[in-house]
């Protein structure tokens, strides 16, 4: 008998997203796997699949930038670490802010053959496409 797609996801590997309002219009991200760890930073291998459900209530946007050196003068490039291409045709996710489970979660396996760092940014939006809060944790990526 095979495992599911479900059952191959590593616990740390699966993060749920929260808003956590601060009474005054805004509020923090919080990301916790499956294990109630915190922070939304995950170690994996390329093969590995991680999955992020979005349980904000609003509209979640999945953000993915290459990993600077600390004396790197440059911007962050957009980067994409996973097999599929990405279903907006850029380096990022979009994630409901209501709906199906499938319409509030995404999933990506990492692709095979890379390794280091990947920046990711977890952007909260209002209605009105207003940024409520941004977090930006980091996929150590092992070979």
């Amino acid at each position: 008998m095979s495992a599911t797609l479900d059952e191959q996801i590593l616990a740390k590997n699966e993060l749920t997203i929260a808003f956590v309002p601060n009474g005054q219009g805004g509020g923090f991200i919080e990301v916790r796997d499956s294990d109630g760890k915190g922070g939304g930073n995950v170690r994996a291998r390329g093969g590995n699949t991680i999955r992020w459900t979005n349980e904000t209530g609003y509209r979640c946007e999945l953000r993915f930038l290459e990993f600077l050196a600390a004396d790197d003068n440059g911007e962050p490039m957009a980067s994409w670490p996973f097999r599929k291409r990405p279903p907006s045709g850029d380096n990022t996710a979009m994630m409901a802010a209501a709906g199906s489970n499938e319409e509030r979660t995404f999933r990506g396996t990492l692709r095979k053959g890379i390794g280091g760092y990947v920046k990711y940014d977890v952007v909260i939006y209002s209605a009105g496409d207003v940024v409520l809060a941004r977090l930006d944790p980091i996929i150590i990526i092992d070979h």
